[in-house]
């Protein structure tokens, strides 16, 4: 829109990414503690490091995926982003 601030779509894909993230650890943190939250999330990411890859990979297709409805969304008209959605 004329007038307004321009922002980057990575960027808010990004930072909705983080928000999740900052999320999920605030409620594993009160449901086993701060230290516990920290160790499952090292078990779960460092030691089990072939699972975070394999989980990385879709991962990265839903960051693209995520990427790709902003420029869909900036770039289309409503009605043929609403349409695009469905399928």
């Amino acid at each position: 829109m004329p007038g307004q601030p321009r922002y980057l779509s990575s960027t808010a894909v990004v930072f909705a990414e983080a928000l999740k993230l900052l999320a999920s650890f605030g409620v594993l943190a009160w449901q086993q503690g701060l230290g516990g939250a920290a160790t499952t999330v090292w078990n779960g990411l460092v030691l089990a490091w072939r699972d975070t890859l394999l989980v990385g990979v879709p991962a990265m297709l839903y960051l693209v995926q995520n990427n790709l409805l902003y420029m869909a969304t900036t770039h289309l008209d409503a009605a043929t982003c609403q349409a695009r959605a469905r399928e």
